[in-house]
């Protein structure tokens, strides 16, 4: 029984039962590696589900100062990093839905990578060491989506 019948829950509960109950009565090579794929994709959505929102509100509020900070240091910076803060600014959104989150998740790294390739072109160290660790933040996170990842047809 689901107790907590959150988008969470239900894909691990999923996950779970393709793991414990369908994998192991499967003999046909090819069907398993199916099903470890798909119970990786249903536990990776399941991490997804229960964090995604908060982590993509996470990035856009250390992504919109590092872009104003770069707007206002590098000097002639390209009208393509202020125009992408002006529109992300424009962009914002207090609606928990999950396309109006992304679309303003997109804003911010159209943001990011204009101020990055601006801080770049200035030749601006400092920020340009910044902005790298706003994409290596990213990249970690992305790397603990798949804590048991494994390649299917070779565990």
């Amino acid at each position: 029984m689901i107790t907590r019948p959150t988008t969470q829950q239900v894909l691990e509960d999923c996950a779970r039962e393709v793991r414990e109950t369908l994998m192991p009565a499967l003999t046909d090579p090819k069907l398993r590696v199916t099903l470890e794929m798909l119970e990786q994709v249903l536990a990776q959505c399941a991490l997804r589900a229960g964090h995604e929102m908060a982590w993509m509100a996470e990035e856009i509020a250390a992504i919109e100062p590092y872009v104003q900070q770069v707007v206002a240091t590098v000097a002639a910076a390209p009208s393509a990093a202020a125009d992408a803060l002006t529109a992300l600014r424009s962009g914002r959104t207090d609606s928990l839905h999950l396309e109006d989150r992304s679309h303003e998740y997109h804003l911010a790294s159209e943001a990011l990578s204009c101020a990055l390739e601006a801080s770049l072109a200035a030749g601006n160290q400092a920020l340009t060491a910044a902005g790298v660790t706003l994409l290596e933040r990213r990249r970690d996170r992305e790397t603990d989506l798949r804590p048991n990842f494994f390649f299917p047809g070779r565990a």
